[in-house]
């Protein structure tokens, strides 16, 4: 199996309001890839900010080790890396 890690996050404007009910989502950019006898696929996951513009809170978002373009409200994007928990 996989290593994975879990993610959250406050998406907020330029003024420090909090972006309510933007769509954030998360691009693989490192798979497929192996991991002994297995290949490991990705999918690209969409999820809602809150009222509070977080994400993986509830529900929790869990991603593969690896590199993520995180695309915020269709407009904005920078790369993560997720580490094994």
């Amino acid at each position: 199996m996989a290593a994975t890690s879990t993610v959250h996050g406050t998406f907020k404007s330029t003024q420090g309001i909090a972006r309510a009910s933007i769509t954030v989502v998360f691009k693989p950019i490192d798979t497929p890839k192996s991991s002994g006898n297995d290949l490991i696929t990705s999918t690209q996951l969409s999820y809602t900010t809150d009222v509070n513009g977080q994400v993986g809170i509830s529900p929790t978002i869990t991603l593969v080790t690896g590199y993520y373009t995180v695309i915020v409200d269709g407009r904005d994007a920078f790369t993560i890396f997720v580490p094994d928990d």
